[in-house]
């Protein structure tokens, strides 16, 4: 785990007329004091093959209110 909630490295400038593309994958789930959390790995690409930028993202995608109500009522909280 990183030390902190979100790390991006720079890997390079985009420049002039380019197009750029994310790409990503959940990487992790799981569950802390109640909050459901989800861990994000993203690469931003130019013109599909230059990597600009390589992200890592933690995130609350359920905070513990509604996992809670969710837990309850059946309705789970996947992603």
């Amino acid at each position: 785990m990183a030390k902190s909630p979100s790390e991006c490295v720079l890997r390079a400038f985009s420049r002039g007329s380019v197009t750029n593309s994310r790409r990503g994958t959940v990487i992790g789930k799981y569950e802390k004091k109640g909050h459901r959390f989800v861990e994000l790995d993203a690469l931003v690409v130019a013109n599909g093959k230059t990597p600009l930028a390589h992200c890592w993202h933690i995130a609350i995608y359920q905070p513990r209110e509604q996992a809670k109500f969710d837990d309850r009522s059946g309705r789970g909280g996947s992603i």
